[in-house]
C-alpha cells in the first residue's frame, strides 16, 4: 500500500468511490494503471481523482471494490493503532519502530496479499 495526502479526505473520497464502482461502473485505466480521465468520464471519478492518484495498492490505483476495500481497512488499522498508541500510561518507553513514524507515515509501503490466495 502506498498512500500520500490527507488521509481523512482520501477516506472520505474512498467510500464516494467505492459507491460509483459498487453499483457496476467501471473506472478506466491507462497501461500504466493510472486512470483515464476524458470528457464523458463521471463526475464522481473526476473528483476522486486525487485519492486515486495518491493512493497505490499493490501498484494499481484503487478502482475496484476489493482495492478500495483494502485502503480502507488499512487506514481504518493505522487509525486504530494511532488510538492504541495514546493508551500507553505517561513515561512509557516505546521503541522507535514501533511508532506511528515506523509505521510508514507520509508515504505508506504494504503488500497486499491477493484474497484469493491462502
Amino acid at each position: 500500500m502506498q498512500a500520500s495526502g490527507d488521509p481523512n479526505a482520501n477516506m472520505q473520497l474512498a467510500q464516494a468511490l467505492r459507491q460509483h464502482v459498487a453499483s457496476g461502473s467501471e473506472i478506466k485505466t491507462n497501461v500504466d494503471g493510472s486512470v483515464k480521465v476524458g470528457m464523458f468520464t463521471p463526475s464522481i471519478v473526476k473528483q476522486c481523482k486525487p485519492f486515486l492518484d495518491a493512493v497505490r495498492v499493490n501498484g494499481r490505483a484503487p478502482t475496484t471494490p476489493d482495492l478500495i476495500d483494502r485502503f480502507t481497512a488499512f487506514r481504518e488499522s493505522q487509525w486504530a493503532l494511532d488510538r492504541m498508541d495514546l493508551g500507553w500510561p505517561a513515561g512509557t518507553v516505546i521503541l522507535q519502530r514501533r511508532t506511528p513514524s515506523a509505521r510508514g507515515r507520509g508515504g505508506t509501503e504494504l503488500r497486499c496479499r491477493p484474497s484469493d490466495e491462502s
